[in-house]
């Protein structure tokens, strides 16, 4: 029966800390790149839509005023 502590399966070696210290870094580097990649190709993708609609409406706004 394992206690509590985890003795009995030898997760407190040193060895198995220090290869869990660096496949921890490891995924939290891998995952904090994929998130803002994620995230910066969401932003440039809500830009270019809000900015592409507010040229649109400068556009048909200017051309509403002389073209007539």
């Amino acid at each position: 029966m394992a206690t509590l502590g985890n003795r009995e399966s030898g997760i407190g070696n040193r060895e198995e800390t220090e290869e869990f210290r660096v496949w921890s870094r490891y995924a939290i580097d891998l995952w904090s790149r994929y998130a803002i990649d994620l995230w910066s190709r969401y932003a440039i993708d809500l830009w270019s839509r809000y900015a592409i609609d507010l040229w649109s409406r400068y556009a048909i706004d200017l051309w509403s005023r002389y073209a007539i």
